[in-house]
């Protein structure tokens, strides 16, 4: 039972987080599109570090139904 309770309130937590720190303004085409050259040189110099932090931000994403899902699936 407390860890039931301790998963629904971390996961509220993260939900509220993302729109508390308006995290969506970073889920739009028009940012992934400005910054496209700057992920790029991240990704050749950090291949590894890069696949994994965006497969576990588009995990969160998709699993907490976030606005965003469909824009990180197009930016992938």
């Amino acid at each position: 039972m407390n860890g039931r309770i301790l998963v629904i309130a971390l996961i509220l937590a993260l939900a509220g987080s993302f729109f508390f720190f308006d995290l969506a303004q970073y889920f739009s085409l028009e940012y992934i599109k400005s910054q496209q050259a700057e992920l790029g040189r991240y990704y050749d110099q950090h291949q590894l570090m890069t696949v994994l932090g965006y497969t576990l931000v588009y995990i969160s994403v998709t699993a907490l139904s976030l606005p965003g899902a469909t824009i990180m699936t197009l930016a992938g």
